[in-house]
């Protein structure tokens, strides 16, 4: 039953960076949301689980961006496998560790963005801003990606809570 909290939250996360954010000028700039969510993924569920999960994710982001076909796929499995990794060596569930490992995977995201920009577009050259618009993303994600972590744990435990008290009943 955890497929389908991830995949409402994956589809609420998408609809409010698509339909709602860019309507305020306060969130001009703000990183993808899902990163977060991949992030959290790679802390609490197996390869196995999160791969599915990932692929969804990746796919229903490619299908509304708009640019490249694969870019949000390829940019989700590469964070989650980083986040795997730092779970191998570090005690990333340290909360002086968080802001860290979310900025570091939104700054990993824009430069696959780049990347495959200029390995699928060699002739154009990202915009003048495209610095200013990092360091802004990562920025935010250092403030507000710990709180999106808590949230998903938070809304996580009720959602477990209330199939328990379901399927008990």
């Amino acid at each position: 039953m955890i497929y389908p909290f991830f995949t409402a939250a994956a589809f609420f996360l998408l609809l409010l960076q698509t339909a709602v954010m860019p309507h305020y000028t306060t969130f001009t700039g703000f990183y993808d949301l899902l990163v977060p969510l991949v992030i959290y993924l790679g802390f609490i569920r197996s390869a196995r689980e999160g791969a599915g999960l990932i692929l969804m994710m990746g796919v229903m982001s490619d299908a509304v961006s708009g640019g490249f076909f694969g870019s949000y796929l390829t940019a989700y499995i590469w964070i989650f496998l980083m986040v795997r990794w730092l779970i191998t060596f570090l005690h990333v569930k340290h909360t002086a560790l968080i802001p860290f490992v979310v900025a570091a995977g939104v700054l990993m995201q824009n430069c696959i963005f780049l990347l495959v920009f200029a390995i699928l577009d060699p002739d154009g050259t990202p915009g003048a801003d495209s610095t200013r618009i990092i360091v802004h993303q990562v920025l935010w994600a250092v403030f507000t990606g710990p709180l999106l972590l808590m949230l998903f744990s938070s809304v996580l435990r009720k959602w477990n809570g209330w199939l328990r008290l379901l399927f008990a009943g």
